[in-house]
């Protein structure tokens, strides 16, 4: 056997000890998907490994915290940035003008990025006993060019004038006779017209006039036309203002 001359030797020791750190740092197993695998008990006593830990270039667990970390940190941003636009209604006239007033709508009148400008519409018609919604009017009531003292103002309910019974017998003359089933109008022991209760319909000597009467808590109100005709006046002027009754012919 050949003698190994000095230098030789020592290359071959240094070679034997760079490969003991790449042989201690190796161990068997094989990895997942994600290029790592949990450590087995051998490789555990000897030192090589603890827990589960990647290879060849796997992502490390701290790599997955900060991906998790970046996707809530992205998805707070996201939520707060949604919340910040958030569009608030604001309601001009939001509250009742009146206790019996309802709703009808909300009209749009304006908008910026963060609001939304509305005008509430009141419908504040009041209803007769019927539920038939009526407006009361400020109308004023001449007759013969002398201004009648009401008790009850004039109310409008579908385009039509209405006068209260009580005002009407009053200004002209006539008394009521009130039953159970009907009311009748009066004068000089003469009915000149009947209101039946139960129907409201208001009836003539030829019968049904095709009017009715409407009742506002309890009191009857007849159509102004209609009344000024049984009475003999007849209407000579009507504006936003007043009514103007005449009984001269």
């Amino acid at each position: 056997m050949k003698k190994l001359h000095r230098p030789a030797v020592v290359i071959i020791l240094l070679l034997s000890l760079l490969s003991l750190p790449l042989s201690a740092s190796a161990h068997s197993g094989r990895t997942d998907s994600s290029g790592g695998h949990n450590c087995s008990e051998k490789s555990i006593r000897k030192g090589l490994c603890t827990g589960y830990h990647y290879h060849n270039g796997g992502s490390s667990s701290s790599g997955s915290s900060s991906s998790s970390s970046s996707g809530s940190t992205s998805s707070s941003t996201a939520a707060s940035s949604k919340k910040s636009t958030t569009v608030r209604s604001v309601i001009a006239n939001e509250a009742k003008p009146q206790a019996h007033c309802t709703k009808v709508s909300d009209v749009l009148t304006g908008s910026s990025s963060q609001y939304r400008y509305y005008e509430r519409i009141w419908d504040c018609r009041k209803s007769t006993d019927s539920g038939a919604k009526y407006e009361e009017t400020s109308l004023s009531l001449y007759v013969d060019e002398k201004l009648a003292a009401l008790d009850k103002g004039i109310v409008s309910l579908q385009q039509t004038n209405y006068i209260s019974l009580r005002d009407f017998s009053r200004l002209f003359g006539f008394s009521l006779d009130v039953a159970k089933t009907k009311v009748s109008v009066v004068k000089q022991k003469k009915t000149a017209f009947e209101i039946e209760a139960q129907t409201r319909k208001i009836n003539g000597s030829a019968g049904f006039s095709g009017f009715k009467a409407i009742q506002i808590e309890g009191a009857y109100y007849v159509p102004l036309r209609y009344a000024a005709g049984m009475a003999g006046a007849s209407i000579v002027s009507a504006d936003s203002r007043s009514i103007e009754l005449s009984t001269k012919r």
